[in-house]
C-alpha cells in the first residue's frame, strides 16, 4: 500500500510518497504524478521518496512515465531522498542519476 501527500512551495509541487509501490498501485502513482504536472501548472515537480520502502518494476515505470509527462509539459521532474532498497534499485537499473538530477 502506498500513500502520498502533496504540497506547493513557490513554483515547485512536491509529492511525498510512503509505503510500497508495486503492480497493485503503480497506476495510482502515475495518476498522482500526471496530476502534479497537469493540474498544478508548476514548472518543477519533486517526488520525495524518503518514506518509500519498496518499489518494483511497475513503480519504476510509473516514475519514468511521470518524468516523460513532465518533460512533455516543459516541467522539471526530480526524485529526491531515495534510501535503502529504493536507492539500490535505482542505482542497479542505472536510473539514479537520470531521476535525481534535472
Amino acid at each position: 500500500m502506498a500513500t502520498h501527500t502533496a504540497r506547493v512551495s513557490g513554483d515547485t509541487y512536491v509529492v511525498a510518497l510512503s509505503g510500497e509501490i508495486d503492480m497493485s498501485n503503480s497506476d495510482e502513482l502515475e495518476g498522482w504524478l500526471r496530476e502534479a504536472v497537469s493540474a498544478s501548472g508548476r514548472r518543477r515537480i519533486v517526488v520525495d521518496l524518503s518514506a518509500l520502502e519498496f518499489l518494483d518494476s511497475f513503480g519504476i515505470r510509473a516514475l519514468l512515465r511521470g518524468k516523460e509527462h513532465a518533460d512533455a509539459h516543459e516541467a522539471v521532474f526530480t526524485v529526491t531522498n531515495p534510501n535503502g532498497l529504493v536507492e539500490r534499485i535505482l542505482r542497479t537499473l542505472g536510473l539514479f542519476e537520470h531521476l535525481t538530477h534535472p
